[in-house]
């Protein structure tokens, strides 16, 4: 047997007597199907638990996740080869602990609430994909580590240290806050994954079989941090942030890297150090993206690309071609 525990919110607000319809509808079908499990209600929030026949779930899951009642819809935890019903005469029973005074229920009540304030808490601090397996009901502290091809990207803001010396704390907690928001939303916006904000810098990575993807999202990193200004010191006038990126392709490790106390799921390699080393060198260059020959020819049929040179990068053996993208975005104004 299967077993799920989900969390949704309310599409609307639903009126007692259409939740015990609810209720009573599912109890009906699921006793037809083997299927058992409780409802509990509050505050906007469905909580569920099915239990029984794995293809049974599967399906009854497939229409719940269609159901446009609800929405925001998150596995708290799937079990397989269940061995043993936890509510053997319940075919769904309704509990809303919103409408019961019972202290007993009440006091569930303020332990789901905490724990679903927790579980946001957790979501906001920790990798996207990690969120993504959890919603999915993939305990990410078992996926084994393994080799996978990605883009992987440096964006850093140029001369942050300046900017937090002559500024109000504040103001760089505003600045370097909005950066990390609009470049999470390109990211995301093509797919990516944000990896971790490391100082002032984002990493990210993106899959590898769509490289276009990537490079929009540069551009739109780069036009949306073009919209951030410093605020103007006495006499002086507002000046625009800027921000270079560098991005390479290759191969990494994908997985969990830690201690017995702390875990991070992250991706490891070569290509991780070589993105970072073309962020850097983004400095000197009139472009404010840095990309490998092997990303160039990834992209070469949807971008035109120009050589930067020849460059020798820390860690590396041997000379690289860096290249960039020719777009309005990625060039540096001229004085």
């Amino acid at each position: 047997m299967k077993r799920i525990l989900y969390l949704s919110h309310y599409s609307y607000d639903w009126q007692v007597d259409e939740l015990q319809n609810l209720a009573d509808v599912a109890a009906t079908k699921n006793r037809e199907l083997s299927i058992t499990g409780i409802l509990i209600t509050f505050d906007l929030l469905f909580f569920q638990i099915i239990e029984g026949p794995e293809n049974n779930i599967n399906n009854l899951f497939k229409k719940i996740c269609k159901d446009n009642r609800h929405c925001e819809i998150s596995i708290i935890q799937c079990e397989e080869n269940v061995q043993t019903r936890l509510f053997e005469d319940w075919h769904m029973k309704i509990f809303n602990l919103d409408s019961n005074p019972d202290a007993l229920e009440y006091s569930i009540k303020i332990l789901l609430r905490s724990l679903i304030k927790t579980y946001k808490i957790i979501g906001r601090y920790n990798h996207s994909g990690i969120l993504r397996k959890i919603k999915a009901g993939i305990n990410p502290a078992e996926i084994a580590p393994r080799r996978v091809k990605k883009i992987v990207m440096f964006a850093d803001i140029v001369g942050f240290s300046k900017i937090s010396e002559k500024n109000p704390i504040e103001k760089v907690v505003e600045i370097i806050s909005r950066f990390f928001e609009n470049v999470t939303l390109a990211v995301e916006n093509q797919n990516g994954e944000v990896e971790k904000f490391i100082g002032d810098c984002v990493m990210a990575s993106f899959s590898a079989t769509n490289p276009a993807k990537a490079i929009n999202a540069v551009i739109d990193i780069l036009r949306r941090t073009s919209e951030i200004f410093i605020p103007a010191s006495a006499g002086g006038s507002a000046q625009k942030i800027s921000c270079g990126i560098g991005m390479a392709i290759g191969s990494t490790i994908e997985g969990n890297v830690g201690s017995g106390t702390r875990m991070d799921y992250t991706i490891l390699g070569d290509v991780v150090n070589t993105a970072q080393r073309l962020e850097q060198l983004t400095r000197s260059l009139p472009f404010s993206l840095a990309i490998t020959s092997e990303l160039k020819d990834a992209i070469a049929e949807d971008f035109t690309c120009v050589k930067m040179g020849t460059y020798d990068l820390k860690g590396k053996q041997n000379s690289v071609e860096i290249f960039s993208v020719d777009l309005p975005e990625t060039r540096k104004p001229t004085a």
